[in-house]
């Protein structure tokens, strides 16, 4: 399953790399209805297997799927519970952003709608480049709907608009071993 899962993300970060970045600002991307979102980045990290970007870009539908890209990381709080389980899948989907290189915080600033053309507008700071890399998350988690594209907007420059939705893709079963 987990095989299944991470060749998902493997294809939707392919598919994602035979788009070029977009030329366009921000004030050319379709304003929209706000959407409530709440941040769930600060308890995950990116796990090492996860092939590397300087930014990677998914709408996520399913938990198999959020679970290949993200570890779970303690922090000290009331609930020690994972912010994202199974059972959240049946109402919420998660717009992730992902900055890999130097160290980066990246804070939303709004979720839109229109119809189902969603845009994600967040700010990005990024430290000079250095000897260490990172890959830092941005985890949304918005109610679920349809979903017909999603524009990532970082400091007002549209950066990616995703079509093709991370959901685990059967693979053939391995011939036995002998």
């Amino acid at each position: 399953m987990k095989t299944n899962a991470l060749f998902s993300c493997i294809v939707a970060v392919v598919a994602l790399a035979a788009e070029p970045p977009m030329p366009v600002h921000a004030a050319d991307v379709p304003a929209g209805t706000p959407v409530r979102f709440s941040l769930v980045s600060s308890r995950y990290f990116v796990k090492n297997d996860v092939p590397r970007r300087a930014r990677s870009f998914f709408a996520i539908r399913d938990f198999a799927t959020f679970d290949s890209i993200f570890g779970y990381g303690a922090v000290m709080s009331r609930d020690p519970l994972p912010a994202v389980t199974a059972k959240d899948f049946a109402t919420r989907t998660f717009f992730v952003a992902i900055a890999s290189g130097p160290l980066c915080s990246l804070a939303p600033t709004s979720v839109t709608a229109r119809g189902d053309r969603f845009n994600v507008a967040y700010v990005s700071k990024c430290e000079p480049a250095g000897s260490a890399t990172y890959s830092v998350p941005l985890i949304l988690s918005v109610p679920r709907t349809q979903l017909g594209s999603v524009t990532f907007v970082e400091n007002g420059r549209a950066a990616a608009t995703v079509t093709t939705f991370a959901t685990p893709v059967p693979l053939p079963a391995a011939p036995p071993v002998h």
